[in-house]
């Protein structure tokens, strides 16, 4: 690099040498702001857990919930359909006379956030971990699209974790 900013600058050696350390100060000094944006960015892209309540028959204890690993990719019709299968299989697996939900009827269900007495339906591509105050403080409820009170009358009872 010396050898290049004085043919370049075509100034003396003490001179492109005090040229050379301040270009690779100001090179450190961007990759050094690079990678704190990079991590910025990854901080943005970590995963988290959420906790997701019923609002729809189960045929297990009214309030019951789960905790799922999302990504920031996560879409709610994915959390949907992630939480009605596995409250399925724990209906099986209990041995209890619930209702199972098929495949064909998932699109009948919609996440909703709810918060007071307050809710906001999600659209099924929207990312849950995109959720912004006030409304990531409230509670996660998967409902069916046509019991439009029931995440809310459900938020008022007792919540079990399975």
């Amino acid at each position: 690099t010396l050898a290049e900013l004085r043919a370049v600058g075509g100034e003396e050696p003490v001179a492109s040498t005090s040229k050379a350390s301040s270009m690779k100060s100001l090179s450190r000094q961007s990759s050094e702001e690079d990678s704190a944006s990079c991590s910025s960015l990854n901080a943005e892209q970590t995963s988290g857990i959420i906790q997701v309540y019923t609002a729809y028959s189960t045929g297990l204890a009214s309030g019951t919930s789960l905790k799922i690993h999302v990504t920031p990719k996560t879409t709610a019709r994915e959390v949907i359909n992630l939480v009605v299968k596995q409250l399925n299989m724990a209906v099986v697996l209990k041995g209890n006379n619930g209702p199972i939900y098929g495949p064909e009827v998932l699109e009948n269900f919609c996440l909703v956030a709810v918060i007071g007495a307050r809710e906001r339906c999600l659209r099924d591509d929207f990312k849950p971990l995109q959720l912004q105050n006030p409304w990531k403080k409230g509670r996660l409820y998967v409902r069916k699209k046509h019991e439009l009170l029931a995440a809310i009358e459900h938020s008022n009872r007792k919540s079990h974790l399975i």
